[in-house]
């Protein structure tokens, strides 16, 4: 199957024990120009040339899309009493232009199936995606051999990735908007995050009696085929929702062994994964809108709250430096009311801070934005960014004691200017969304300027 011989090679033995299999595969560590052969022989190899007997030949036999298609892959067997040694020789197909870099793995051919992974609190597990696997589908186990996930780097360099999966055993979770969510999610935490043009592949592995329990508490139908994914921006492995709207993924699944199944997705940055049905992100949030008002000498705090949402309980926290926060007034939440309120009578000079924290029937906590009062003095600031670990939009929370216009800017870390708006400020607080969906992956800082040249900034993450 290879053409020509070329000086140019690489040799190596692979002892086949009796009644085993061994599987030898080759992946690319470059983009492109990636085509090598594999030619596996039998004899002695300090014999006179022409002592070798060929046995395999293969080229383009690995399964993988993309650079490593184009690579070789091999199954060498033993069916005698003794052991078999195979001499395997790697040669550039047709032409020297093919040589490359490559890596090369050999594994004993298992019948059996790697069972899923059920250990119920949260597992990690460490790979290491260096330039060697960023064109293999790598599996992750637990110590038991236990099966959680492939992932395809898709020629990504991520460095040492911590890879956990939770498995939920109580009540089956739902959001504030009443989706139920399987009772498993994964958390993927890599060195370098993803390019942005470099897709990454993952196969997270789940039960098939997940799927059964999910389906018999939700009154929509669920099976695989529907399950989506909803991605949150947060890298801790917990059972609790986290306190944010997600971004939807959809995926496509398959069945695994004799009952279980995977989820297929792609995705361009790596945090915290839950799947679920419906044909929405989860949201954990009930909060849509949260302000403070001064009214003579008290400050008024209004929220709105979504239609269907878990909470049972608001606080009304406040702060006088922006970082200490202490509860003022209990609200109970009402199943079919939308809009709360509640008067601080007690304003403090100079900056009164507010934020709200709510309690779902999980026993998950969210926060709001935080809105601030000024009180017989001036001020102008950035009061909250949320998230600053951003993947499209980010809330920014700008408080002002008097009505006037701002100007918005965000740079990079070299201070180069990518994004500019100008908007007007309410006085207390006013909320705007800086769209950073178009943003590459870095770290940035966010400008509010006034017209006397008074600024304020904070600092923010692009994933």
């Amino acid at each position: 199957c290879i053409s020509s011989i070329y000086a140019a090679d690489v040799w190596y033995s692979v002892t086949v024990q009796p009644g085993k299999t061994i599987n030898v595969e080759m992946y690319a560590v470059k983009a492109s120009g990636n085509d090598l052969g594999l030619q596996a022989y039998t004899g002695d190899c300090s014999a006179l040339p022409g002592s070798l007997i060929t046995k395999l030949c293969n080229d383009d036999g690995n399964p993988l899309l993309g650079p490593s298609a184009l690579m070789p892959s091999m199954v060498l067997s033993n069916t005698g009493i003794i052991d078999s040694v195979y001499l395997l020789r790697v040669v550039p197909y047709s032409t020297i232009a093919n040589a490359s870099a490559f890596s090369i793995c050999a594994w004993e051919n298992f019948s059996v199936t790697p069972p899923v992974a059920t250990t119920t609190n949260c597992v990690n597990v460490a790979i290491n995606f260096d330039s060697a696997r960023k064109y293999m589908d790598v599996p992750v186990f637990d110590a038991g051999g236990n099966i959680i996930a492939t992932i395809y780097p898709n020629g990504n360099i991520m460095g040492n990735t911590i890879v956990s999966y939770n498995v939920n055993t109580g009540t089956v979770r739902r959001d504030d908007l009443g989706v139920y969510v399987l009772d498993r999610n994964i958390t993927i935490t890599p060195t370098t995050q993803p390019s942005t043009t470099l897709p990454v592949q993952v196969r997270a592995y789940i039960k098939g009696t997940e799927v059964l329990t999910l389906d018999a508490a939700d009154p929509a139908a669920v099976t695989t085929a529907s399950l989506v994914v909803s991605k949150y921006n947060t890298n801790v492995c917990t059972n609790m929702l986290p306190p944010s709207i997600a971004t939807l993924i959809t995926p496509t699944s398959s069945t695994y062994g004799a009952s279980d199944a995977f989820v297929q997705f792609n995705t361009n940055s790596f945090s915290t994964f839950y799947f679920h049905g419906g044909l929405v992100p989860l949201a954990n949030s009930s909060v849509e809108a949260f302000t403070a008002t001064k009214l003579g000498n008290t400050a008024l705090v209004n929220w709105k709250v979504a239609a269907i949402n878990n909470t049972v309980s608001y606080q009304v926290m406040k702060s006088t430096d922006g970082r200490n926060f202490i509860s003022i007034a209990n609200v109970t939440a009402v199943a079919s009311q939308r809009s709360y309120n509640s008067t601080d009578a007690n304003l403090a000079n100079g900056a009164n801070y507010y934020k709200l924290k709510a309690t779902d029937r999980n026993g998950v906590v969210s926060f709001s934005n935080v809105a601030v009062v000024y009180n017989n003095t001036k001020g102008f600031e950035i009061v909250s960014l949320i998230p600053t670990l951003v993947n499209g939009s980010a809330l920014a929370s700008i408080g002002s004691n008097v009505a006037q216009n701002a100007t918005l800017v965000v740079t990079d870390m070299q201070g180069k200017i990518v994004y500019k708006k100008q908007i007007g400020l309410q006085a207390g607080t006013t909320d705007v969304m800086v769209d950073a969906t178009k943003f590459a992956i870095g770290t940035y800082v966010l400008h509010a300027v006034i017209a006397n040249g008074n600024s304020n900034k904070v600092r923010f993450i692009k994933q």
